[in-house]
Formats: C-alpha cells, sequence, structure tokens
C-alpha cells in the first residue's frame, strides 16, 4: 500500500494495527495516538514516513501500548514524551 495515513480514521477500538512493510509516506497524523483507546499495538516499521514522532503515541491505547515498531522509516528528532511512560513497552 501506498499514500499517507489519513487522520480521520474512525477506529477507536481497535486493538492492532500492523501497517508495517508497505509505502506509506509523510508524517504520521497526530490523531492516531489520541483517538485510538484500546490500541495496544501499533506497527508502522518498513515505510517511509518521515517528520518527527508525535507524542500522542507514546499515550496511544490511553498509555497502555505494549508495542510500537517505527524502525525503517525516516524520522528525525529526539523520541517524545517521558520515558515513565514506555514501561508497559519494555515488559
Amino acid at each position: 500500500m501506498t499514500g499517507t495515513i489519513p487522520g480521520n480514521m474512525n477506529l477507536r477500538q481497535m486493538y492492532y494495527m500492523d501497517l508495517g512493510r508497505n509505502q506509506f509516506s509523510g508524517t504520521l497524523p497526530p490523531e492516531l495516538g489520541d483517538e485510538y483507546v484500546r490500541l495496544r499495538h501499533l506497527h508502522l516499521d518498513f515505510n517511509q514516513f518521515s517528520g518527527t514522532v508525535p507524542q500522542s503515541y507514546i499515550l496511544a491505547g490511553n498509555g497502555r501500548l505494549m508495542t510500537l515498531r517505527l524502525n525503517d522509516n525516516q524520522f528525525y528528532g529526539a523520541f517524545p514524551g517521558n520515558h515513565e511512560n514506555y514501561k508497559m513497552m519494555c515488559k
């Protein structure tokens, strides 16, 4: 799949989202981190995303995100948020 991820998807109850190993590009929509309240696994690896990672992604799933895969993209800058928020992902 190619293109960008739209910011207006209404998938609040999604638990597992794997869009890895595609050809998505552009920046990550901040809404994805804010509005996906049940999200526990977010895989966006091996794409062509650029820019910075929105802080909302660290608190996705109401702070209960267990896996976040962002490797092999073109992100830059520091990873956002307080490292205390990463505890669930490091177990």
